[in-house]
């Protein structure tokens, strides 16, 4: 599962001109939106190129920190039963839909009715009186998951990673006088965004699925 980082790598590129700001991020946030919250007018001498380096930074940081992953992708990985509750925990949260589970020890399919994607999209629960047997990577799961086309970001999320890109964008010239080498360190984060990570706080689905 993520790890919880708050260690960012930041470049800082000579600010120049660029007019076009459609682009957009794999969380779907542009660089419109982002340029609207720092009030920056399209003739400002900021490129897109950096502001995109910024977004991209937050969009990592609230990933590592929450656990989910923006931008839907089908993938497949090996999982272990959890043994507390029998549950299927994936990395790329959150679920969106399951292609297939293999039980790789007899490479057979398991029937789709024998599972059932939980509530907080974490995982794959087992239907009542079936089970998973809880050998280490016993089951290849094939899925979809992260925010995207399908789970949409939360409003609240939006609001975190415009507010981290703020965060950074205010400061900067600071990191770079004070000889910042392309990283904010964790207590520097810490103390300019707090409030952020209270927002972030709501949403750390990784937590949830090592304790589960």
């Amino acid at each position: 599962m993520p790890t919880q980082t708050a260690t960012s790598t930041l470049q800082f590129p000579a600010a120049t001109t660029s007019a076009a700001c459609s682009v957009q991020s794999r969380s779907g946030i542009t660089l419109t939106e982002v340029k609207a919250h720092l009030r920056v007018s399209s003739n400002a001498a900021i490129s897109n190129e950096y502001l995109l380096i910024l977004l991209n930074n937050a969009l990592d940081f609230v990933e590592d920190y929450c656990g989910f992953r923006f931008g839907e992708d089908t993938v497949s990985e090996y999982v272990t039963p959890s043994h507390k509750s029998g549950v299927l925990r994936v990395s790329r949260l959150p679920i969106v839909s399951v292609t297939s589970i293999v039980d790789a020890y007899n490479e057979s399919t398991v029937d789709a009715d024998n599972y059932r994607i939980n509530t907080d999209k974490t995982g794959v629960n087992p239907v009542e009186n079936y089970t998973w047997d809880v050998s280490r990577d016993r089951y290849l799961v094939t899925y979809t998951g992260g925010y995207g086309r399908t789970v949409t970001v939360p409003h609240s999320i939006r609001v975190a990673v415009l507010s981290l890109v703020g965060r950074w964008y205010e400061v900067r010239d600071t990191a770079k006088s004070m000889g910042f080498q392309g990283s904010l360190s964790k207590s520097f984060f810490d103390f300019h965004a707090s409030d952020v990570i209270r927002i972030l706080d709501c949403y750390k689905l990784g937590a949830l699925a090592y304790f589960a």
